[in-house]
């Protein structure tokens, strides 16, 4: 949709939306070769092909959309509302077999809201990011205030879902407008959970000018007890942005790739067993 006045037409509505997309529906289309092609390249109408995919209202200026380690929470954070909001994804499921819409957009059905959201949490200023310990806590990274809030997942009693700010049981800030965020394993359904990074992007010049191309700081949070501690600060790249954390045993990279694998007609393999150029 940036084709047209972007920039004046993303904050009309109350909310925006969010595509739930059902990939096997998609792949299906695909195998049936039911697809269309723009400028070479092959896509998918979602107006066109029924139960691919599906909007759902969302706080403004959405950005991440981070699932939980068990898949049925989804939480969506809008850069320009103060909350993150959680989807149960059973109750997403159900309202499209009930074809329970509020319209459409583009031809596309919306998701009726109130039939899917479990909750608005009040994290704070600038949402952009969620990880997960595996312990039913979820991070979510404040851009504008420079912290992280730690809040609980469903379910929730009664009296929070009185007062949603009950859900958020801790914050820590971060030097300075973090944007990304990683737990080791929060991707994956069981996240190791005891160590958190926060992937700054403007540091404000908290280490030594080293050039035009001035470092950020990631830091290293200790979140394995009730309260973040911070632990430890280093300089990274620049525009440090989305990071996957795992133990180091499980990974098993190629340090060195075979001669026979590299078929690319300008490569230089080296000397042969004869002692000439290969």
């Amino acid at each position: 949709m940036a084709h047209d006045s972007l920039e004046i037409n993303a904050s009309q509505r109350d909310r925006d939306y969010a595509a739930f997309v059902n990939w096997e529906r998609a792949e299906e289309v695909v195998q049936n070769n039911d697809i269309d092609t723009r400028n070479g390249v092959a896509l998918i109408d979602p107006a066109e092909h029924e139960g691919v995919m599906y909007f759902v209202p969302v706080s403004k200026s959405p950005h991440g959309i981070d699932a939980s380690p068990s898949g049925r929470w989804i939480v969506a954070s809008g850069k320009l509302q103060p909350t993150t909001t959680v989807f149960d994804f059973e109750q997403f499921k159900m309202a499209v077999e009930n074809e329970d819409f509020q319209g459409e957009f583009r031809g596309v059905p919306i998701v009726n809201y109130d039939s899917v959201v479990e909750g608005e949490v009040p994290v704070d200023q600038g949402p952009l990011h969620t990880q997960y310990d595996g312990e039913g806590n979820a991070y979510t990274s404040l851009f504008i205030e420079s912290a992280v809030a730690k809040w609980s997942l469903p379910p929730w009693d009664e009296e929070t879902r009185q007062n949603m700010s009950q859900a958020v049981t801790d914050k820590i800030s971060v030097q300075y407008n973090i944007g990304h965020l990683v737990i080791p394993g929060s991707d994956t359904k069981e996240p190791y959970g005891d160590w958190l990074v926060a992937m700054n992007k403007l540091k404000k010049n908290r280490g030594l000018s080293v050039g035009p191309e001035m470092p950020e700081t990631s830091q290293l949070i200790d979140i394995s007890g009730e309260k973040m501690k911070m632990l430890e600060e280093d300089y990274t790249p620049p525009g440090p942005h989305f990071a996957q954390a795992v133990p180091a045993d499980v990974i098993d990279p190629i340090e060195v790739y075979d001669r026979e694998n590299n078929d690319h007609p300008l490569t230089c393999p080296g000397v042969d067993d004869t002692g000439g150029q290969a």
